[in-house]
Formats: structure tokens, sequence, C-alpha cells
């Protein structure tokens, strides 16, 4: 179905969504949550759907930013829109929420699944619980891990021996160790590109508190050169600041 882009940057958590009327929707046998394949030229996502009678009007598709970013929209283009079927990984999900145990392949297709954002928000908490609910087994955590190499982006630096300092988690204040630990290990000439997360059960975690005195959000390039320098990433983010 060729439909009027509409584009309007809204955000919607990092993930392709479009807006139809509810006539749009009726007349390709969809409903909302459902995904539809959008094809400008050669590109093409999918992406899930949404209904909105203000915001779309019959023969209108209203695309997000990371649509818009993606084809490069401008008022007044045209796309194809076509319904796809809902992914395989969702039949997975819900072989776990009934407790089931999720093999190798099952466990990659779902991660991919989340990696190209095929998966709404609603699924992904689905996962999430069921995995809180009934637990993951040694393999299925084995599983999970592949999977999540698989389909991120490795970085290899050099040395025969690369150190790491994890926390346990859960501990508020615990953070602050990794700015003081990481700096003495690379000081003492070992290679320690050490990783941190943002808040999750504390105020703030470490990369937050290297934030206040530093930007942290460096790409993959950035963190080899760092660490090549400096044998540490925390460390070259203080002396980029003269400390």
């Amino acid at each position: 179905m060729k439909l009027k882009v509409k584009p309007i940057d809204f955000e919607a958590g990092g993930k392709g969504v479009v807006i139809l009327n509810k006539e749009d929707i009726a007349n390709m046998g969809i409903h909302a949550l459902d995904r539809v394949l959008i094809t400008k030229g050669k590109k093409s996502m999918i992406v899930i759907v949404d209904v909105a009678e203000k915001f779309a009007k019959p023969g209108e598709v209203v695309t997000n930013a990371d649509i818009n970013t993606f084809f490069r929209f401008g008022p007044g283009e045209t796309a194809d829109v076509r319904p796809v079927p809902a992914p395989e990984s969702l039949l997975f999900i819900k072989e776990k929420i009934r407790g089931g145990r999720l093999t190798a392949p099952k466990m990659l297709a779902i991660v991919k699944d989340v990696v190209e954002r095929h998966l709404s928000e609603t699924e992904l908490s689905a996962f999430v619980t069921a995995l809180d609910v009934h637990g993951m087994s040694m393999d299925e955590v084995e599983h999970l891990t592949r999977a999540m190499l698989i389909t991120g982006k490795s970085i290899k630096f050099p040395g025969k021996i690369i150190c790491d300092k994890h926390s346990i988690g859960g501990i508020p204040g615990n953070n602050k160790s990794s700015m003081l630990v990481v700096p003495i290990v690379a000081a003492a000439g070992l290679t320690i590109p050490k990783t941190s997360s943002r808040a999750i059960t504390s105020p703030a975690g470490t990369a937050d508190c290297m934030e206040v005195l530093c930007p942290v959000a460096l790409s993959a390039e950035e963190i080899v050169r760092a660490v090549r320098k400096t044998n540490a990433w925390l460390r070259r983010l203080l002396l980029a600041r003269g400390m």
C-alpha cells in the first residue's frame, strides 16, 4: 500500500514506530503492535504499528525520529507499507513464559530481534519477566552470553594479560571503588579496559560518577586508542581533564 509520509520527530525508545489510521489498518488486516515493512527505494525497515485517528489521516503514515533518520524522509514523500508476520522469536518468548528451556538457536533468535529492534517494549518486558519468574539453567546462561557475543561488536586488546575489576552490584556507594582500582592497576603496567554501567539500583553508577569529571560515551575505536595509550579506559578519561 502506497502511503503519504508524515515525518514527526517523536521518540519511541529507539524503535521504529509508525502511526496509521484505522481505515488503513483495517484494509491491511492488521492491529496495533503488529509489524509492517516500510520501503523507500532500496531501503526497508520492519517497524511496529500504532493507531491514532488525530495524527494520521487515511492514506497517511506518521513516522518517528528513528525512521526519518534511516530513510531521510521529507514532507510529501510516499513509501510502500505492507504487513509482515510477527518474528519467530515471539514463539520462543512464549515458550519461556510457559516455563520451557531455550536452546541456543532460540536464544540467538530472540537476541537478534532485540538488537534489530523487532520487538516491542511489551514483548521485551514479557521475556525479562519470564527469565525472572522461571530462572535460567546454566545452559541458557551460556546460550544468552554467546548470543550477545555473536550479535555484538567485540574489541580485542594487545597483551597477554587483560585485567578486569567487577562489582557484585546492588550496593550503594560501591561504584567509587572502580575509580580507585583502575588507575592503580594501569599504573602498574597492566591492561585494564574497565567498562561500567549507569545507575541500576543506586543513585549513581560508576559511569554516572565519571561523567561528572569527563565524557564517558566513547566509540569502540576511541576506547581502543585510549587503552593503547594508557592501559586503561577510566584512567585515560581522568588524564584527559588533566587529573
